[in-house]
């Protein structure tokens, strides 16, 4: 059995996964389904969507299984109170799981909720209309200042910054849509701002990253445990060894949002 990872204090470890580098392997994520798990994937009727299943547990159980120090087949989850996956048995540790066309992240912490959102900027194209009834004037002022390529790159990163909070939490992106903005004063950081049925009290720890061409990825750490915390990056094949990613390609923005 392998020994669990070490973790710095409140670190939250994300884990990237191309599918087109893993699909080959999905097969060899079957055994470690459990019945619910395997229930799921027989109603799958596109042969794709089975195999981008597999990957995605297998990503879920060897990333929690090398933090845990637990074999993977060995993970029992449940549903909690606002129907957010969580592990039975393992009270402190925290995960996340987003996907979206070749790319799959995952997010885990010990030390409290996170959440995680990729977005493919090839995905939506309304985008222009769904910043017009969601975004502050501030944000849809930012993106008119953009265009082509620039301007789907500021959406995302407004959106998926959203989604990523909101997962954090455990509710429904439309419970807190409204009340998220992020302001981006011209030569100085963007920070994100709370307000209304958005503000728990908690404070958040965010990232804003893109981990290839056409992508936005964002990551939200609930609680003053995750003030000072870093941001450990990889990219996986489920089943093999990690390898950590330098943060310099990336294009790595964060921030701290007291609440």
């Amino acid at each position: 059995m392998a020994r669990p990872v070490a973790e710095p204090a409140g670190e939250i470890r994300l884990l990237l996964c191309r599918f087109a580098r893993a699909l080959p392997r999905a097969e060899q994520y079957r055994p470690l389904l459990d019945s619910r798990e395997q229930a799921h994937l027989a109603g799958l009727r596109r042969e794709s969507a089975r195999l981008r299943f597999l990957v995605g547990r297998g990503l879920l159980r060897h990333g929690l299984s090398e933090v845990l120090g637990r074999a993977p087949e060995t993970l029992a989850f449940e549903l909690g109170a606002q129907g957010k996956p969580e592990l039975r048995d393992e009270a402190a540790c925290y995960f996340n799981l987003s996907h979206s066309h070749d790319w799959l992240a995952l997010v885990i912490s010990r030390a409290g909720p996170v959440g995680v959102d990729v977005e493919f900027h090839g995905r939506r194209n309304r985008v222009d209309d769904l910043a017009r009834h969601y975004f502050s004037r501030e944000e849809q002022a930012q993106l008119a200042g953009l265009s082509g390529a620039a301007r789907r790159a500021r959406f995302f990163m407004l959106w998926t910054l959203r989604e990523a909070y909101a997962k954090a939490l455990g509710c429904s992106l439309w419970d807190t849509l409204a009340g998220t903005r992020v302001s981006w004063p011209e030569g100085g950081a963007p920070a994100l701002e709370l307000e209304g049925r958005a503000r728990q009290g908690c404070g958040v720890r965010w990232w804003h990253l893109a981990p290839a061409a056409d992508y936005s990825l964002a990551v939200a750490g609930l609680g003053p445990q995750h003030h000072q915390a870093g941001l450990a990056l990889a990219e996986v094949v489920p089943g093999e060894a990690v390898s950590p990613l330098a943060p310099g390609p990336l294009q790595i923005i964060s921030g701290w949002c007291p609440d």
